[in-house]
């Protein structure tokens, strides 16, 4: 018996050692294998780090947005995108063409996050002594608009709220009247109510109801055809909006004194387009907006001024126009620029150089980067023509099925801008820049009207070379 518990006490023995050997051996290698683990793990998230914004941490993205305009997420740029499909065709099938503009305004936007987000982290880490002005607008410490806020209350206020502030009590009434704190936080919010007034009053309103939906189209173009003429906005009617708004804005890229001379003929649709159809090659139909040069260069290559006379000749249908006709074009030199234009049965309107106008002024930048964003008609997408003229965009604003869409996103448009131009600009008034915006989308405001004058005078005077010697 004791043999037999000795040799159970050494075989005891050996399985405690072999454990013991075991256990050591794995304590020794799992140190290793979480080593390569972790080191795995980091390469793989260095590695997708680029795909989308490093989330560096909410706090520091709360602030991005309380400066910036709002991150948006993937989803929903599709989302928005979709919906203007709808808007526009009823439908929201997509094509190719759809997929790709989605997916670039998806990228660009992660780029726009991580620029603000590395930006700002880089603010951060900077000594307060160090940041200088091109770190606007955003700097640690500084208030939630980054202006000087004098009082802590109407500062965190909506102008509705202001006025029920201010209206609380004699003492507070007066004080609101002081010139620091009105001209702060009480005319700024006057302005943009009558912004707001403004914006339905005299651009998206018309004061007409078409009461038959059936003959709606046809009544309002009739109307827009009566605003042009009697309102005399004819030469204003023709230019580029970028140009226009460029020209005549306080705060444009141009002071609006130089001018180009531009022709308004389409060949194909003058009565004289079966004598001309076989001389004139058909990528030049439809065009309608011409420089003078290149229209008087054409016209004389392709047509002639004998060809010309010969096709006014032949017109007999039109006695009665050709009189008069004739009795225009003999006021003019023969073959001379108002010459054809006046055979042509064109016009010819004054209008801004085409300047490409991003970098001039930052102001402006920011006005028509909201405008694509937001309102969205000044490209051209929802016109036939490659480029957007005031005309087409007077239209959509005042059309009666868009008319109160236009109203919601040019407000929402407005204080975008005021948000960010008070800022990035230093500006307490700068709702009064988006005002000088909105007169100029007036089509009866007389600045609008004096425009026209100085452009009428400059396409008279251009007219007055061609003439001939009494």
């Amino acid at each position: 018996m004791p043999r037999s518990k000795s040799k159970r006490s050494s075989k005891k023995a050996r399985s405690v050692q072999s454990k013991s050997k075991s256990s050591s051996k794995k304590a020794r290698s799992v140190p290793t294998k979480r080593t390569k683990k972790k080191e795995s793990s980091s390469i793989r998230k260095t590695q997708s780090a680029p795909v989308k914004p490093r989330s560096t941490s909410e706090p520091l993205k709360r602030k991005a947005e309380s400066i910036y305009p709002r991150f948006t997420e993937p989803s929903e740029i599709e989302m928005d995108h979709l919906k203007k499909l709808y808007d526009k065709y009823r439908s929201v099938q997509t094509g190719t063409w759809d997929k790709v503009r989605i997916k670039k305004n998806q990228e660009n936007e992660i780029l726009r996050q991580q620029t603000i987000l590395d930006q700002m982290k880089r603010i951060e880490e900077k000594p307060i002594d160090e940041i200088g002005f091109e770190d606007l607008p955003y700097i640690p410490g500084k208030t939630k608009d980054g202006l000087s806020d004098p009082d802590i209350i109407l500062g965190e206020l909506d102008c509705r709220d202001r006025v029920s502030w201010c209206s609380s009590s004699r003492d507070k009434n007066k004080y609101c009247q002081t010139r620091e704190i009105y001209d702060k936080y009480i005319h700024p919010c006057k302005v943009s109510a009558k912004v707001n007034k403004d914006i339905y009053d005299y651009i998206c309103e018309m004061d007409v109801v078409y009461p038959r939906p059936d003959t709606m189209e046809y009544e309002f173009a009739q109307d827009m055809k009566d605003l042009e003429v009697s309102e005399s906005i004819d030469q204003i009617m023709e230019l580029d909006i970028y140009g226009y708004l460029g020209s005549h804005l306080s705060y444009g890229y141009s002071d609006g004194n130089e001018l180009d001379i531009r022709i308004k003929c389409r060949i194909a649709d003058t009565i004289f387009q079966p004598q001309l159809r076989l001389v004139l090659p058909p990528r030049l139909r439809w065009v309608e907006s011409w420089g003078d040069d290149e229209f008087l260069a054409t016209v004389e290559e392709l047509i002639g001024v004998e060809e010309m006379k010969r096709a006014i000749a032949q017109t007999t249908p039109y006695t009665r126009y050709i009189g008069e006709l004739d009795e225009r074009l003999s006021i003019f030199e023969e073959g001379s620029l108002t010459w054809w234009v006046t055979a042509l049965d064109g016009d010819i309107y004054s209008s801004p150089p085409n300047i490409q106008w991003g970098g001039i002024n930052p102001k402006f930048d920011l006005l028509m980067g909201l405008e694509d964003s937001v309102l969205g008609i000044f490209d051209g997408s929802e016109s036939s023509n490659p480029w957007c003229s005031v005309r087409e965009v007077f239209i959509m604003m005042k059309h009666p099925l868009e008319r109160e869409k236009v109203y919601g996103e040019l407000k929402r448009m407005k204080n975008r801008f005021v948000e960010i131009g008070r800022v990035r600009f230093k500006d307490e008034m700068i709702i009064e820049d988006f005002r000088e915006f909105i007169d100029l989308m007036n089509p009866y405001d007389p600045v609008v009207h004096t425009i026209n004058e100085r452009l009428r005078k400059n396409s008279n005077q251009r007219k007055m070379i061609d003439m001939k010697e009494v």
